[in-house]
């Protein structure tokens, strides 16, 4: 995975810088922060690595080059669709398309992330991959809203705020920040 400090310089040049920072009351939700397709594809393909274009997963007796840098991700209405590339000497390059469905204007999700039974793509790569590739989108995608939920602000705490919404128009994808409930505050984060 990235380091969380190069997600955090990439999210940091996404979002507004807040002026005159207010600390919000535990559990508030706050002013929604967007960024398009493209900009969330950076911050996806800086969730999955750390500072190389291909990457390799393994898992006991198999590896698959993952071509992080051929990473895409597309925008539809509640549903964010990651593209992975990658390459096995049995099955040659191809893509496995994994759709996370999040809410939308017309459907409230909070943080809900859902996803089909399997991802799509060549069969062998999905049979033998697919479970990775559902758990590495679903991983980037989180830490990609949580790292613009942290550029807006603080709560009462002085925590930095963490996501309460996500949601995609299909143009752009939007992430609810939060300040923490008083149960769950962390000092000075």
């Amino acid at each position: 995975m990235a380091s969380t400090r190069g997600l955090l310089e990439i999210a940091a040049s996404f979002t507004p810088v807040p002026v005159g920072v207010k600390a919000v009351p535990p559990g508030t939700l706050t002013t929604p922060v967007s960024v398009d397709a493209q900009q969330l594809q950076a911050l996806i393909v800086a969730a999955l690595h750390a500072t190389a274009p291909q990457v390799i997963w393994y898992d006991h007796d198999g590896d698959v080059l993952v071509h992080v840098d051929r990473t895409v991700v597309a925008l539809f209405e509640g549903v964010v669709l990651v593209g992975l590339t990658l390459e096995t000497e049995q099955t040659g390059v191809g893509q496995v398309a994994v759709p996370l469905s999040v809410g939308s204007p017309q459907f409230a999700a909070g943080l809900l992330v859902m996803t089909e039974s399997r991802p799509r793509g060549p069969v062998a790569l999905v049979d033998r991959w697919g479970d990775a590739a559902v758990a590495a989108s679903w991983r980037a995608l989180i830490d990609a809203a949580h790292a613009l939920a942290l550029q807006t602000g603080i709560d009462a705490s002085g925590a930095r705020l963490v996501p309460g919404a996500l949601s995609t128009d299909g143009k752009t994808f939007t992430v609810v920040p939060q300040a923490r409930h008083a149960i769950d505050a962390v000092v000075g984060r």
